[in-house]
């Protein structure tokens, strides 16, 4: 089964610059997520996130449905969890990348994608 490629607290591992553009601009981060992943919705959880206040709500389900595209058995309780704890495990970070893992893939859930190495 999968798991994500990366853990708590290690969203600097991910590169500076992804991790300062996650840190300082979530709303752009959660909508480029949902592009990352084939979400129509960026936009709408752009706005939920920022004017609006509901970024728990946006992660926990980007954080989901990022879970459910790469194959990691997750479930939205645990998202839930993750999100509401983020500044102490960085969960947007390791959805952000993720996604982008995903959108590197070419969209192939991730047991098919490590069968190709």
């Amino acid at each position: 089964m999968p798991e994500w490629t990366q853990g708590a607290c290690q969203c600097c591992d991910m590169g500076a610059g992804d991790c300062l553009y996650v840190a300082f601009c979530p709303c752009l981060a959660y909508k480029n997520t949902a592009e990352n992943i084939g979400d129509p919705n960026g936009l709408v959880y752009c706005l939920a996130a920022f004017p609006f206040g509901f970024g728990c709500c946006v992660l926990t389900m980007l954080g989901n449905t990022v879970a459910e595209k790469r194959g990691i058995q997750s479930g939205l309780a645990a998202s839930a969890c993750k999100a509401f704890c983020n500044g102490c495990f960085c969960f947007s970070c390791t959805v952000y990348k993720e996604s982008c893992v995903f959108k590197e893939q070419g969209a192939a859930p991730a047991g098919e994608s490590m069968q190709r190495k």
